[in-house]
Formats: structure tokens, C-alpha cells, sequence
């Protein structure tokens, strides 16, 4: 398999990518067969050696860029939510159009669904073009607003990445929920119930932690241009030891972000959105290894 990662591909083949781990807990030993060879994860360029994240050092590191660079964060989630919320308006709009005068009863509801698709679709290249700014803003990097319109060289994998995570989800769930509803089934009435609820609550924690494996196929696309499939192999092999750190993240965050809005009466949500928006791609940056802005500014500083 040739995964390209650079604009000049070298030539050289390999099977399934790998990833070699510099920590103890995700490493794997390359000596467990005598053919056994290690792969490089990319094949031409740079390679990914994935690295056990700390939930302090990657809030604080994201604070860091945040100060620096917090009136742009701001702005741009602003136009982002504006242009998210005028495509809803749109969709209301033709709905309610599309229900006057219509002589065949199935046309709204044709037309709501058509509409509804071709919104989503643009609001996936959008969101694309949305995580391409705060990529760049966490390098370092100059975030600019056509950064939000600059999603289509991506979107045909995101696309097709997102349609088969779904898929996937899906199927876990199902996987869970519907034994545990078929043996409650079998037993009685109010076993079916239980059943019910252990298969779906079970099912939502194995889709929980699916989630965490595959979390960082978005900026594995976007920076390497991996395939889909590729992306989600590899952001299951680099969110090996880190699957309880990111959650934990997360969880606090969210949940100081939402005491934040509690408290500012909504306001907070204005700066706790795009924190946790910058937040996702100093995560992939620091699993990978990948200077970020803040270390780059140090850096300057020292020197």
C-alpha cells in the first residue's frame, strides 16, 4: 500500500502502515517472528511516532495559543456559526415554500429531504475548512478566513471516512443492544426491559470508546492526505494508550466550559467552543509529535 504524505511520492511499497510508539506502555516489539520487519508509517517524507499525551500539558499548551491568538479563534467560529446557522435558516425556508400551493403531498416532503442532504454536504466541507484554520492556528501558523472555503481537496475522504465510522457505530451498537434485548426477550416481559437497557447502555460505552480510537482520522486526512481507510487504521494505532486521557480531557473541559456559559449567562460558550475547537488539533499535534505554537514562540524566545 503507498500512502502519500508529500507532493513527490517516492516509489517504495509496503503493506498495512504502521506506527513505532516511543512509550513503554504503547510499544511493539518488531522481533516476534523472524520475517518480521518495521514499516514506516508514510513512505515518502515524514512518518508519525505517536506519543502518550498528559491532559494538563495539552490544556495548558492550548491556553498558551488561545492568548496569543484569541480574537481570531473567536471571530472565526463567529462566521462559522453564522453561515451554519443561515444554512438552517434555508432549509426552514424552503420547507415552508415548498408546502404552499403543492399540489402532490410527497413534494415537501421530497424537497425538505433533498435540501436537508445538500446542506449537510456543505456543512461537512465547511466544518473541513474549520479545522484546516485551527490546524494552522496551532502550528503557528497563519489562520486565514478562506481557510474556511478550503475544504474540497478533503472532502471525498472526510466524506467517506465519516459514512463508514457511522456505519461502523452503528453496527457496535446494534451489536450490544440487540442480544441484550433478545435474551430479556426470551426470559419475561420485564426481562426484555432490563435487557433493553443494559444491551443500549453497554452499546453507548463501546461506541464510546470507539470514538476514542478513531478520533483522529479528521486531522490525519487533512494533514497527511490519508485515504479514509488508512486514517482510521492509523488513528486507531496512534490513540493506542491515549484512549483515557483524551476522555478525561474532554470531560473536564466540557464540563468547565459549560459552567463557564452557566455562570456568564450563555456567554462563556463564546470562548469555551472554540478553546475546545483549538484543543482537537494540538491533541493530534502533540500525539504526533508535531511542534505546536506555543513550543515554536518558547523556542524563539530561548534563542
Amino acid at each position: 500500500m503507498q500512502i502519500p504524505s508529500g507532493p513527490q511520492p517516492q516509489s517504495d511499497t509496503a503493506s498495512r502502515p504502521s506506527v513505532e510508539s516511543t512509550s513503554p506502555a504503547a510499544g511493539r516489539q518488531s522481533d516476534s517472528s523472524p520475517s518480521s520487519t518495521k514499516i514506516p508509517l508514510f513512505q515518502c517524507g515524514d512518518s508519525i511516532t505517536p506519543a502518550q499525551i498528559e491532559m494538563f500539558d495539552v490544556i495548558d499548551r492550548t491556553w498558551e495559543i488561545f492568548k496569543m491568538k484569541w480574537g481570531t479563534c473567536v471571530g472565526m467560529f463567529m462566521v462559522y456559526v453564522i453561515i451554519y446557522m443561515g444554512c438552517n435558516l434555508i432549509i426552514e425556508v424552503i420547507s415552508r415554500f415548498s408546502k404552499i400551493g403543492a399540489g402532490d403531498a410527497m413534494l415537501p416532503t421530497t424537497v425538505a429531504i433533498l435540501t436537508s442532504l445538500l446542506i449537510s454536504l456543505f456543512q461537512i466541507w465547511l466544518q473541513i475548512g474549520l479545522c484546516l484554520f485551527f490546524l494552522k492556528i496551532a502550528r503557528g501558523e497563519r489562520g486565514e478566513i478562506s481557510d474556511l472555503f478550503a475544504g474540497s481537496p478533503y472532502f471525498v475522504s472526510i466524506l467517506s471516512a465519516t459514512i463508514a465510522v457511522l456505519l461502523l457505530g452503528l453496527f457496535i451498537f446494534a451489536g450490544f443492544a440487540i442480544p441484550g434485548l433478545l435474551v430479556g426477550l426470551m426470559i419475561s416481559k420485564e426481562a426484555m426491559i432490563a435487557g433493553q437497557i443494559v444491551g443500549s447502555g453497554t452499546g453507548i460505552v463501546a461506541v464510546i470508546v470507539f470514538s476514542l480510537y478513531i478520533s483522529q482520522f479528521y486531522y490525519l486526512i487533512i494533514d497527511k492526505n490519508l485515504g479514509p481507510i488508512d486514517a482510521i487504521r492509523v488513528s486507531v494505532d496512534v490513540m493506542s494508550g491515549n484512549k483515557t486521557t483524551l476522555f478525561l480531557t474532554y470531560l473536564i473541559t466540557g464540563l468547565a466550559g459549560i459552567s463557564l456559559a452557566i455562570l456568564t449567562c450563555g456567554l462563556g460558550f463564546l470562548v469555551a467552543i472554540p478553546f475546545m475547537t483549538l484543543m482537537a488539533p494540538v491533541i493530534y499535534l502533540a500525539i504526533t509529535e508535531q511542534p505546536t505554537a506555543d513550543r515554536i514562540v518558547y523556542e524563539m524566545y530561548e534563542k
